[in-house]
């Protein structure tokens, strides 16, 4: 974004980050009700986040600004460090399922690309579901999809509240993928990692999760 829009040019790489992440979280929410679509949430996004640098994109520079931002942001798409080795020990092991919120047509897209679709029994994402993380319906069809029930699902997730919140809510045992080391004061009991690798610890972590 700061090689497109000069006005970005003296704002530091956490700002960025930090305004972007808002605004994302913001919009996102919006998309996954239905209540914008996607072409919309993305004008709002970036007219709202350069709008926090006292900025206002013409029609032009918004056209730029959007396709240079989608192209980065596809390019990075790439699975968790140590993840293909952990889902090729569960494989054969366990049925496999992806929870997602968002749009089908993006997570299918990101799923194919990553080349990981093989791996997983069932997919479950939250615009054809009807419910998203950490609301219990989507993770009730997830089970569905699976044939198991609650007691015998775990579920490993990155998200405390969206993943593990709404996962034990429902008597299902958790992993909690917390890479970056975040404190986290809430009620909710799961297994901590902070790396799938060496992938064997995170297997097992997986199969000794507590209830």
């Amino acid at each position: 974004m700061r090689e497109v829009i000069g006005r970005l040019h003296d704002v530091s790489d956490k700002k960025l980050e930090e305004t972007y992440l808002f605004w994302l979280e913001r919009i996102h929410k919006r998309v996954l009700t239905g209540e914008l679509s996607s072409d919309e949430a993305r004008i709002e996004r970036f007219t709202g986040f350069f709008s926090d640098f006292d900025y206002e994109l013409n029609d032009d520079e918004f056209l730029v600004a959007s396709e240079h931002y989608s192209a980065a942001y596809q390019l990075e798409w790439r699975t968790v460090p140590g993840s293909l080795e952990v889902l090729e020990a569960l494989q054969g092991q366990v049925k496999l399922g992806i929870i997602t919120n968002n749009l089908v047509e993006h997570q299918i897209t990101k799923i194919q690309k990553c080349n990981i679709g093989h791996y997983f029994d069932a997919v479950t994402i939250s615009e054809e579901a009807g419910a998203c993380k950490p609301e219990p319906e989507i993770f009730r069809i997830a089970l569905e999809r699976l044939g198991v029930k609650s007691e015998e699902a775990v579920m490993v997730g990155d998200s405390w509240e969206s993943d593990i919140v709404g996962a034990t809510s429902l008597g299902i045992r958790s992993v909690w993928l917390n890479r970056y080391g975040v404190e986290i004061r809430a009620e909710g009991k799961a297994a901590e990692l902070h790396s799938f690798q060496p992938a064997s610890a995170a297997v097992e972590a997986i199969f000794s999760s507590p209830w």
